[in-house]
């Protein structure tokens, strides 16, 4: 049976990045950190980021899952791993940023029903699917209550100081001390240490404080070695990008903790090459959309101006037509005024003959009455 892991942490304690690393064995990034070393999986609730629309309603947290564009996928990486946390016997833990570099711890955490999907804005601004996790801390006692935190994952400001003095002491375990009772929160070493009923302190107790603050003094010398070390491997790793996958594992045959940071950085490599190539597949597709579109435009705009151009040569043969319709009504305008000449001259002349056969008849009736 695998034994549970020991972070040594209360909630309320604020954390830097670099502890939230090396006490979990997780990424430097990402909402959601996967950690195969401690078999846990820390969940980031940056309040300073208004992508997610976390929140606490009614001593429940509602963490929204991984993805920042287009739908999110239930059996999507570390939205897999939180779905199947019970199953797997994967410790979840929760940490609240308000702060740059300030990682407060709430508690741990599990799941209390079901996820369900709800309509949220993704990095684009685009509406789409989401994966909501409901999520209630294991010990409801270790803060002072849902209450202590404002709705939509807004924390109240905590002046707790970055936890550095318990995370000295968990290293003990590494360097052969094993000194637990020195993992309270800064100002905290006098809880542990007991007094007479005057409210002095006993000689056990002061021999017991010095050899405490000379034993984290040693360690805290041993890990700030420790630390030199991991960052200039750290460094190297980083050195070349398309050879970070052999490195890791070449460090992971030399030392622990070198493997583990590497599979830490190879896990968040991958984590942004997936959300990289989702993006880009995004993209792709909207812009074979916008081409495919403007294809369509390209192709309606010359077919106008076919039909243009065909209107235009109807336009200008009608007007030859017209011109020529014109042409001919002159010429038969000009036919029949010379023909109403023609008819004038002709009414003339019948005109004549009229008055000379009328003529003509006068004479001879004057000629018959004259033999008479």
């Amino acid at each position: 049976m695998t034994m549970k892991f020991e972070h040594g942490l209360g909630p309320g304690m604020v954390l830097d990045r670099q502890t939230l690393m090396d006490t979990f064995k997780v990424a430097p990034q990402g909402g959601m950190r996967r950690s195969h070393r401690t078999n846990a999986l820390v969940l980031i609730n940056d309040t300073s980021q208004g992508l997610y629309h976390d929140r606490w309603k009614d001593g429940v947290f509602h963490y929204t899952g991984m993805g920042q564009v287009g739908d999110q996928s239930l059996d999507y990486m570390q939205n897999k791993t939180l779905a199947q946390s019970e199953s797997l016997g994967i410790d979840v833990y929760l940490f609240e940023v308000q702060q740059p570099n300030e990682y407060k711890f709430m508690g741990e955490v599990r799941l209390c029903d079901s996820p369900y999907q709800e309509r949220q804005p993704d990095k684009n601004g685009d509406e789409r699917n989401v994966w909501v996790f409901p999520l209630a801390l294991v010990d409801n006692a270790e803060l002072s209550g849902p209450d202590s935190v404002q709705q939509d994952g807004n924390a109240e400001t905590s002046d707790t100081q970055p936890f550095q003095l318990g995370y000295a002491s968990e290293q003990l375990g590494l360097f052969g001390a094993g000194n637990r009772k020195a993992g309270y929160e800064q100002g905290g070493l006098d809880e542990v240490f007991s007094r007479d009923d005057t409210g002095s302190e006993s000689k056990q107790s002061q021999r017991y404080r010095t050899e405490t603050l000379r034993q984290l003094t040693k360690d805290g010398q041993h890990l700030k070695q420790h630390l030199a070390a991991r960052e200039a491997s750290l460094r190297q790793w980083i050195g070349s990008i398309d050879g970070l996958r052999e490195d890791a594992m070449e460090e992971a045959s030399r030392t622990v903790v070198s493997s583990e940071q590497a599979a830490s950085l190879v896990e968040t490599i991958e984590q942004a090459l997936t959300e990289a190539k989702t993006a880009n597949e995004v993209w792709t597709e909207q812009e074979n959309l916008r081409i495919e579109e403007l294809r369509g435009l390209r192709e309606r705009l010359r077919q106008a101006t076919e039909d243009l151009t065909q209107m235009n040569e109807a336009i200008a043969a009608k007007d030859r037509l017209l011109a020529s319709h014109s042409a001919e009504l002159k010429h038969v305008n000009e036919r029949l005024l010379e023909r109403e000449e023609e008819i004038e001259d002709l009414r003339r002349q019948v005109q004549n003959d009229e008055q000379k056969g009328t003529l003509k008849k006068t004479v001879e009736q004057i000629l018959q009455k004259l033999r008479k």
